[in-house]
């Protein structure tokens, strides 16, 4: 996806001719892999990345991660690991309106880890 000169309009009531331009050119791509795995009858797996790459912002690789471990219907464990970002919109790092935004074209992408723990059992038959 490619922009090019992102416009941030903003005028008083009359003045539809006033605003702000400001020229701002990038483009973005981002490129996503998955591997799944059942090595044993009670585990599976899986791993992924996206790498995510901005003319503009931030470049970054995200990994993310599953383990499973599994005793048919009955019990189960999963474990999940996950990195993500995001950076900032055009609005966010562009738009500016002379009395209340400010444009902010240092802005850089906001990160953050996650991980769970899942434990189920299943009904017990009897």
């Amino acid at each position: 996806m490619s922009y090019a000169d992102v416009e941030s309009k903003s005028f008083d009531a009359g003045d539809e001719a006033g605003g702000t331009r400001i020229p701002t050119t990038f483009d973005q791509q981002g490129l996503y892999a998955e591997l799944d795995a059942a090595p044993l009858s009670f585990l599976s797996l899986t791993a992924g990345a996206r790498f995510d790459r901005n003319s503009r912002f931030d470049e970054n690789v995200s990994p993310r991660a599953a383990l499973m471990l599994h005793a048919a219907d009955r019990l189960g464990v999963k474990l999940l690991y996950a990195q993500g970002f995001r950076n900032p919109s055009p609005f966010e790092a562009f738009f500016e309106d002379g009395m209340q935004f400010l444009a902010n074209p240092r802005l850089r992408a906001e990160r953050i880890a996650s991980y769970e723990a899942v434990v189920w059992r299943g009904r017990c038959r009897g």
